[in-house]
């Protein structure tokens, strides 16, 4: 038997190659002392292998490694995603309902007092690509929102285009589709959407469909204060409605092509949509003070 002394290793697992160098040794007649020096270990991890790993006195390193393998899975800690329940949920919230990682967070702690999942989680999960190939091939990560140099969601010019109207306090959603981007239609719009909760005040920017603005006070009572131009951090609760419009409404394609019952269903999901800043309460429960069951 031919020993040869190797450097002590620390604190790495044997790999299959140490565990044959042991099977050969230990059959030759090795002692455990002889077999750690030889393969650069300490006799008490040598002897701890044989007696964790040896079968009716016999050590077989293909045995040894499997079992090895076997412990080691099961050892390591499991991945909340891993659940299929949580990652259903998580999958629809995400891709389908479109709430970042934080609102679903958010939601979850509020409705079960404490959330299974963390935003962190469901980044990492995105970002590994778990939810690639839940909607058409696509990535999962092209659904985070990024911030887009062009926040307005008209449609093309003298198109169609769409009526966003927001109450500051609870973000909450009114409007919808105006025929045409003139003051005339973009007028009817407002007072049929805002008829039922005229607001004492509304500022909308300084796009000529809001030149006939007197119409909607004089039906409404709206006193209006316009932003001053390349101003938006005036408005800013409508320009964050705007960017979240966009989701489903891309820019470059036609408002036209959707119907006024697509175009209300959005505005639904939007205002049923937990908001960080609501306490992830939605803008429809706080401004009708009720509670949602969306879990």
């Amino acid at each position: 038997m031919n020993i040869g002394g190797k450097p002590m290793r620390r604190r790495a697992h044997l790999t299959l190659a140490e565990r044959e160098d042991i099977m050969i040794l230990r059959r030759e007649g090795g002692r455990i002392t002889e077999i750690a020096a030889a393969i650069g270990r300490d006799k008490s991890t040598v002897s701890r292998e044989l007696a964790r790993n040896s079968c009716r006195r016999f050590y077989r390193a293909s045995t040894a490694q499997a079992r090895y393998e076997r412990r080691r899975k099961a050892c390591r800690r499991s991945r909340i995603l891993d659940g299929e329940k949580i990652f259903s949920l998580v999958r629809d919230k995400f891709l389908k309902e479109r709430r970042s990682p934080e609102q679903i967070e958010g939601r979850l702690a509020l409705e079960l007092g404490a959330s299974p999942v963390s935003d962190s989680a469901v980044c990492r999960g995105i970002a590994q690509g778990r939810f690639d190939g839940c909607i058409g091939g696509r990535k999962a990560s092209r659904r985070l929102r990024r911030k887009g140099k062009r926040r307005r969601v008209p449609g093309a010019a003298g198109g169609a285009c769409l009526v966003a109207n927001v109450d500051r306090r609870s973000g909450y959603l009114v409007g919808g589709k105006a025929a045409k981007k003139v003051s005339a239609q973009v007028n009817e719009v407002m007072i049929a959407s805002l008829a039922g909760m005229p607001p004492a005040t509304a500022t909308p920017d300084c796009g000529k469909e809001f030149a006939a603005h007197a119409e909607v006070t004089t039906a409404l009572g709206v006193e209006f204060y316009f932003a001053r131009p390349h101003h938006p951090w005036q408005r800013g609760c409508n320009e964050n409605a705007n960017g979240l419009l966009r989701e489903y409404f891309p820019k470059g394609r036609p408002v036209d092509g959707f119907t006024d019952g697509q175009v209300q269903k959005v505005y639904d999901k939007l205002n049923r949509r937990p908001r960080k800043r609501l306490g992830y309460r939605t803008p429809y429960e706080v401004m009708f003070s009720t509670e949602l069951q969306l879990i």
